[in-house]
């Protein structure tokens, strides 16, 4: 299994983190989740269930950049680092992360494995709830969560592992993943479709 950049993919609640966290017990990962850069920001001021100012998220690239600069630098060869963020497709700003993170995957001379996790609406409203969210300052507002991601879908780069996991436990996601870096045949569950807010808030 040679060292890979994962990405995992998916709206607020999709289990990205928790995720990352069971891979770490097959693999041995380093989280880089997408909260670590906008809690540079968010740490000062609350934005969790509030819309943030494309300003903001200007200030938050740079910081991205910066980290990710430090990170080509001093990576640890032997170790998987695991992505986590919410990308939307057709969104520039979300093109440009997703970018960043390619480059460098070319830059450490490493595979990117990009993993998109689909949820059903009911699944996402009950998952953004729980109150360690808050500790991780991430979106606990359900209402917020749904409106923010009404008639948007996620962003798929070519050769993704897209996974539905709405009824699947966080140790089976990583699972596929794994077996997938292992260069198995991963059998797909099957797509919903990821407009997933249509019934809830159209």
């Amino acid at each position: 299994m040679n060292t890979t950049l994962i990405y995992l993919i998916g709206f607020p609640g999709s289990g990205k983190l928790t995720i990352a966290k069971e891979l770490c017990n097959i693999i041995d990962g380093v989280i880089v989740d997408n909260n670590l850069f906008n809690n540079i920001i968010f740490n000062i001021i609350d934005f969790r269930n509030a819309e943030v100012t494309s300003e903001i998220w200007e200030e938050i690239f740079v910081i991205r950049e910066n980290m990710l600069a430090m990170l080509e630098k001093y990576h640890i060869e032997s170790k998987y680092y695991i992505f986590t963020n919410e990308l939307i497709d057709d969104d520039s700003y979300d093109q440009r992360v997703y970018n960043s993170v390619v480059n460098l995957s070319k830059k450490m001379n490493v595979e990117i494995l990009p993993v998109v996790l689909y949820c059903n609406s009911a699944e996402l409203v009950k998952r953004v709830q729980p109150k360690e969210r808050e500790q991780e300052r991430k979106i606990t507002d359900s209402d917020f969560a749904m409106r923010r991601i009404k008639g948007k879908k996620l962003f798929v780069p070519q050769g993704s592992l897209e996974i539905d996991n709405s009824n699947l436990s966080a140790k089976e996601v990583a699972k596929k993943i794994v077996e997938r870096m292992n260069g198995k045949k991963v059998v797909e569950t099957s797509m919903i479709d990821n407009l997933v807010t249509e019934n809830i808030c159209g």
